[in-house]
């Protein structure tokens, strides 16, 4: 029997279930925290039932140092504080989701290695302090068209 707030781990990440009704899940990390590429689907199998992943948990995947890539799936509408803070290696990361409104503080903080963040949503509203503090001097954004401008000044 699946419940509210419960977790349940799926392909070797752990999810949160948020919502029963609405079939939705909260990505929460994984038991392994040397893996390379951290890739959360669209959507989870959980007791024979289709989750959405709308969301990546605060400190979901904080400390991740081997990390070196992130793709997150394309349902995911709020990435929580400080959800891939302290991932050293992460170079790369691929927000695919089209419905993402919310980056909380610190989610990317001190990912020194990150070069390339891609943002397919122009919905973002909400950045949180120090989101992106620490990353590469270099960094580059991809952002939809007209977005790109607001965006960047989320970037320094």
């Amino acid at each position: 029997e699946i419940a509210r707030g419960k977790f349940y781990e799926n392909g070797g990440y752990f999810y949160k279930v948020t919502s029963l009704s609405k079939k939705t899940v909260e990505a929460a990390g994984s038991h392994n925290k040397n893996r390379k590429k951290i890739s959360l689907p669209d959507s989870v199998t959980l007791g024979g039932a289709k989750y959405k992943v709308t969301s990546v948990g605060a400190k979901a995947f904080l400390g991740y140092r081997k990390a070196e890539q992130a793709v997150v799936g394309k349902h995911v509408a709020k990435v929580g504080a400080s959800a891939f803070s302290g991932c050293g290696k992460l170079k790369k990361v691929n927000l695919k989701s089209t419905k993402l409104t919310q980056i909380g503080a610190k989610a990317f903080y001190r990912c020194k290695a990150l070069k390339s963040v891609t943002v397919k949503s122009s919905k973002i509203r909400n950045v949180g302090k120090q989101a992106f503090k620490g990353i590469a001097k270099n960094a580059v954004l991809k952002a939809p068209k007209g977005k790109k401008a607001k965006y960047q000044k989320w970037f320094r």
